[in-house]
């Protein structure tokens, strides 16, 4: 698919409802599919300050694969 296009669309829609976790989720996994994965980063932390579902979320995307050994990544994720 258009991966760019979906940035650019991803970025509007975060920057348009900042209080809005789904968006913020949504561009974590575009910036992650395009290897920014420090912003990818900053916008999952966003969306799961949010709301906190989207922890259990990240768990299951296989987007956000190439997050998963990162240390404020594992940070996110619901305690057992």
């Amino acid at each position: 698919g258009d991966v760019e296009g979906a940035l650019a669309e991803s970025g509007i829609a975060a920057r348009l409802a900042p209080e809005n976790a789904a968006s913020r989720y949504h561009h974590a996994r575009t910036l992650c599919l395009t290897g920014d994965m420090d912003a990818a980063m900053r916008e999952l932390s966003a969306a799961v300050k949010l709301e906190s579902r989207w922890a259990d979320k990240a768990l299951e995307e296989k987007d956000f694969e190439p997050l998963r050994p990162r240390p404020d990544f594992k940070a996110l994720l619901p305690r057992p």
